[in-house]
């Protein structure tokens, strides 16, 4: 199984220029650090091996994981790992768990053998994978407080059960669930460093009791209505994003919490790496589809939180979507064939209502493989230019004037303790009242004013249905230097745009065809999932679809 792999840097063997406290979320790993072969990067701690030194004033709890055979070590090698290296390590009799970014791996090994593979070629550098290391960042705040927590602890080995069942029972815990590899426990937060350093545990993290529930979003379009009534989460689902990156580009125990271990494949498309290193849009669009809300009690999950994930990254080192191709069929093949059979795309071009080549992609793909739908965000090139107060229209973009897929704009989220309003936004794209002063997130029967309007330029009705897309809250990419429309704490960041409504409307549309499946027992076509998804929306007024 892939361990989370979260660190801290307190007590251990730390680069230089660094402190002994936990990585702070609101800062970010750098474009070069994302990629450089010199760094370990966990989810709270980032170091260069280069310049990584060991500290012999260890406390005694870290100098428990450096004595001993079978003990833990981040071996990391000299490139991209080859299965070969590998091999070379496990002859040794060392054996390899989980991979940690970059070009690493946890090893348990006892004192000869580490010898054995410190001179080996391919290995660059060998640190303790400390106690402190084991243990989630969202327990710093409870850690040596005493009152009783619940924790999840994970082992390296389903063998070690029976023996750290009795440790953590000597600790004075009270396990509350064990399965195998993963045991849920009760006890005292003072115990939590001494949990971390019983041989054979892995990761530590609090728990969440679950729940199904979305913030606000959800409630607007009726996602726990259908949830609660039919049982639906998306389960059996595989669904497709095509955005910028997701988070820090490795399908391990370093990616999201809310995303980690439902991602079937991660595909960089632009020769950069997955991570999503600038704006951290792919990881917000990902988490409004299916993310589970891990690290919000449920809050903030996306519309489908047990569906499974192919995400293909397309973002380059500039920040250009350079890794969408020439034609977008290739794009939605390569999904496809991961059995993904809803392919979300929150990016576009400002033709405003042009039929280009890339619609006539989207239309022959889809008629080609009529089980596979495609959705589009509609734009955002939603202005007021000539100062009438009405929104103008024929601002569709591409590729989402075609024909067969479901085009999405956005209507607003309902956050009035929002205070931004259009003109605050920007004011030369909206100068005139009423939508000069007309909050952005007040009003859920309203389109947004930046939404694109149709219809297109041969006279069909475009979008085909509006959802939340102001003030939207989703998950927050732990690597980028942007923050999108601002952080809400370490985990989730606010952003708004048909990008934020497209990927709502995806998440929803993987539970209707959870419900055709399980329900009548069919494999329902994009047309039908369209049309129920259409036909299940209703009107807004004229003047609030001027964004008033």
């Amino acid at each position: 199984m892939l361990f989370p792999i979260l660190a801290s840097a307190s007590g251990s063997s730390l680069p230089k220029n660094t402190t002994g406290s936990s990585f702070d979320h609101s800062s970010s790993y750098s474009s070069a650090t994302s990629n450089d072969g010199r760094y370990i990067l966990l989810k709270a701690s980032q170091f260069n091996t280069e310049e990584a030194a060991f500290v012999s004033s260890l406390t005694s709890t870290e100098s428990i994981s450096l004595s001993g055979d079978g003990e833990y070590y981040i071996v990391q090698f000299s490139g991209y790992i080859l299965e070969e290296w590998k091999q070379d390590v496990r002859d040794t009799g060392a054996t390899i768990f989980d991979y940690v970014p970059n070009n690493a791996f946890i090893v348990s090994m006892n004192s000869s053998v580490k010898a054995e593979i410190e001179i080996l070629d391919s290995v660059q550098w060998i640190g303790p994978y400390h106690p402190s290391y084991r243990i989630s960042p969202s327990l710093s705040s409870i850690s040596g407080e005493s009152d009783q927590i619940e924790i999840l602890v994970i082992l390296f080995n389903a063998e070690d059960n029976e023996r750290i069942f009795n440790e953590i029972i000597g600790q004075g815990g009270e396990i509350v669930d064990n399965s195998g590899d993963l045991m849920r426990v009760r006890i005292d937060g003072t115990k939590i460093s001494d949990i971390a350093a019983i041989k054979g545990v892995s990761w530590i993290e609090e728990y969440h009791q679950p729940v199904i529930l979305n913030d606000i979003a959800a409630g607007i379009i009726n996602v726990p209505y259908v949830q609660d009534t039919h049982g639906l989460n998306g389960s059996g689902q595989v669904i497709a994003v095509a955005d910028t990156g997701l988070d820090t580009g490795f399908n391990d125990g370093s990616m999201h919490d809310d995303l980690e271990g439902r991602i079937d494949a991660l595909i960089d498309l632009s020769g950069n790496g997955a991570a999503d290193i600038f704006s951290g849009h792919g990881t917000h669009v990902a988490g409004s589809v299916l993310g589970n809300g891990s690290n919000s009690n449920g809050q903030f999950n996306g519309m489908a939180p047990e569906a499974h994930l192919v995400f293909q990254a397309v973002e380059d080192r500039y920040g250009r979507l350079s890794g969408i191709p020439t034609h977008l069929s290739s794009l939605f093949q390569q999904a496809y064939d991961l059995n993904a059979r809803i392919h979300t795309n929150s990016w576009g071009s400002s033709d405003h209502g042009q039929y280009t080549s890339y619609s006539q992609d989207v239309d022959l793909f889809t008629w080609e493989h009529p089980d596979m739908l495609i959705l589009f965000s509609a734009g955002n090139d939603g202005v007021d230019s000539n100062y009438d107060g009405v929104i103008d229209l024929d601002s569709m973009g591409s590729p989402a004037t075609a024909k067969n897929c479901l085009t999405i704009g956005a209507s607003e989220n309902y956050r009035p303790d929002m205070s931004d309003t259009y003109g605050d936004r920007k004011p030369f794209l909206w100068p005139t009242e009423p939508i000069y002063s007309d909050k952005m997130a007040n009003n859920s029967e309203g389109i947004a004013a930046f939404s694109s309007r149709g219809p297109t330029d041969d006279g069909r009705i475009k979008p085909d249905v509006v959802a939340p897309g102001t003030y939207i809250i989703s998950t927050r990419s732990s690597v980028a230097t942007g923050q999108l429309w601002g952080d809400y704490d370490a985990y989730y960041r606010y952003s708004s745009g048909t990008s934020m409504s497209t990927p709502i409307v995806a998440g929803s549309a993987a539970l209707v065809r959870q419900y055709y499946v399980e329900y009548e027992n069919i494999t329902p076509s994009a047309a039908l999932l369209k049309a129920t998804i259409i036909n299940g929306a209703y009107d807004m007024s004229p003047g609030q679809y001027d964004g008033v």
